[in-house]
């Protein structure tokens, strides 16, 4: 026996509290909806990592190898999911993919566009300022007052440290007799 779904059925554009009500609806369904919904998900978590790491490249000046060399890719896109808005996080990632299509190929254009339609909005702006400060010293702004260390990998591997051309302090040692070279 075959199951058949209405022509325009599309199990992405279906929030997990939709897909209850899904299954509520179509009882008989339930696995199906189920597998789909983890097989659409994992497509857009995939779509949305490789625009995160896209957005990244640009936000923090380093390539993607280097950010990719951290090994903190999903765990930082994993934050940023689990912290921010359903709402914003849509908004964000509309931005970001309308950013990077418009601006492909031309470095200069994107930036300008990401300036221009990300940074300049206050919800894509404050995501953005956050992600930076993820990939920079390895914590999630919450407020003004307070942070969250995402962890302590996040710590030894954050960005400031190749930035600023130093070692991580208590983590990375810079090699016996180092302070005796000038720094390049």
């Amino acid at each position: 026996m075959g199951v058949t779904m209405a022509p325009a059925f599309d199990v992405r554009n279906y929030s997990l509290g939709n897909r209850k009500e899904l299954i509520k609806k179509y009882p008989e369904q339930a696995a199906l909806i189920t597998d789909l919904s983890k097989e659409a998900a994992a497509g857009i978590s995939e779509d949305k990592t490789n625009a995160f790491l896209n957005i990244s490249v640009f936000l923090t000046g380093f390539n993607a190898i280097e950010l990719l060399g951290t090994g903190l890719l999903d765990t930082y896109y994993n934050k940023l999911v689990e912290r921010a808005m359903g709402t914003d996080l849509s908004l964000f990632f509309s931005r970001v993919d309308e950013v990077l299509k418009q601006g492909a190929g031309n470095e200069d254009q994107t930036v300008s566009l990401i300036s221009q339609r990300i940074m300049a909005d206050p919800v894509c702006g404050n995501l953005a300022k956050k992600i930076i400060t993820m990939w920079y010293l390895g914590n999630w702004i919450i407020d003004a007052d307070n942070t969250e260390v995402v962890s302590g990998e996040a710590y030894i591997q954050a960005l400031v440290w190749p930035a600023a051309q130093t070692h991580v302090p208590g983590a990375k040692q810079p090699g016996f007799a180092s302070w005796g070279y000038s720094p390049e």
